[in-house]
C-alpha cells in the first residue's frame, strides 16, 4: 500500500486563500463589534506568530482589540472559531483549486494509492474546504495540525495519518510547497516531492502534473 500526503495551503489551493479568509474574517467580526478590520487583521498576523495556533489567534486578537478599544467582545471562542473555519472555506469556495489539484487527486486514487491530506490548519478547516471544492471524495484521510496539538515539520502528523489509515503503508510520499513539508517527510523517513526548489527534497516538480508522473514512476518502479 502506498500512502500519498499531500499539503493543503499552496499544493491544492492558493496560498492566497489565507489572507483572503482573515480578510473576510475581520470584515465580518469587526461589522459586528464596531472595529477597523485593518486592526483586527494586524492583531491577528501578531498574534499567530506567537502562539502558533490560528484559532487561539483569532480569540487572542479580538481580546486585545476589544481591550485596546474599549469594545465589548460581543463573541464567544466558539463563535471565533465557527467564523474562522466559515472564512476559509468561503475564501476556498471563491478562488477555487490549483489548477490539476483534481485530476491529480483522482489519478492517485484510481491507481489505488491511499490518499491523505496533511494541513498546518484548525480543526475542520481542512475537510471544510475539500467538501466545499467536491474534492472530499478524492481523499482518504484528513489530519489538520489543529487537532493533534502539534504543526510541520513534526512527523507525529504523518503518523496521525498512517494511525487513521488503519494499516501500515510500504512507501509513504509528501507532496508540498513548503521546506516545512519536506522536513516533516525527512523526520518520518518518507519521500518527498517538493513543488518549489527546497533543499533536501527527494524530488522537485514544477507542478501537480509534474508531481504525479514523478509519483507514478515511483509506483511502477
Amino acid at each position: 500500500m502506498i500512502l500519498v500526503a499531500v499539503d493543503l495551503f499552496g499544493t491544492l489551493i492558493p496560498l492566497e486563500t489565507d489572507h483572503l479568509a482573515h480578510r473576510m474574517l475581520a470584515e465580518a467580526v469587526c461589522r459586528a463589534a464596531g472595529c477597523d478590520p485593518r486592526e483586527f487583521e494586524e492583531a491577528y498576523w501578531r498574534a499567530v506568530e506567537v502562539a502558533g495556533d490560528s484559532s487561539l489567534a483569532v480569540f487572542r486578537s479580538f481580546e486585545e482589540l476589544c481591550r485596546a478599544r474599549g469594545l465589548r467582545n460581543v463573541f464567544s471562542r466558539e463563535e471565533l472559531e465557527y467564523l474562522h473555519a466559515w472564512s476559509h472555506i468561503e475564501a476556498a469556495r471563491e478562488m477555487g483549486e490549483l489548477p490539476y489539484a483534481r485530476p491529480f487527486l483522482a489519478s492517485l486514487k484510481g491507481r489505488g494509492a491511499i490518499v491523505g491530506v496533511v494541513s498546518d490548519a484548525a480543526p475542520g478547516v481542512p475537510r471544510g474546504i475539500l467538501r466545499a471544492l467536491d474534492l472530499d471524495t478524492l481523499v482518504n484521510e484528513v489530519v489538520a495540525s489543529g487537532e493533534c496539538g502539534f504543526k510541520k515539520p513534526d512527523p507525529r502528523l504523518l503518523e496521525a495519518l498512517v494511525a487513521r489509515v488503519g494499516a501500515r503503508p510500504s512507501r509513504v510520499i509528501v507532496v508540498g510547497d513548503s521546506p516545512r513539508d519536506v522536513a516533516m517527510a525527512r523526520a518520518f523517513g518518507a519521500i518527498s516531492v517538493a513543488l518549489n526548489p527546497v533543499d533536501g527534497a527527494s524530488y522537485v516538480a514544477r507542478n501537480l502534473a509534474e508531481a504525479l508522473r514523478i509519483i507514478i514512476e515511483i509506483l511502477e518502479g
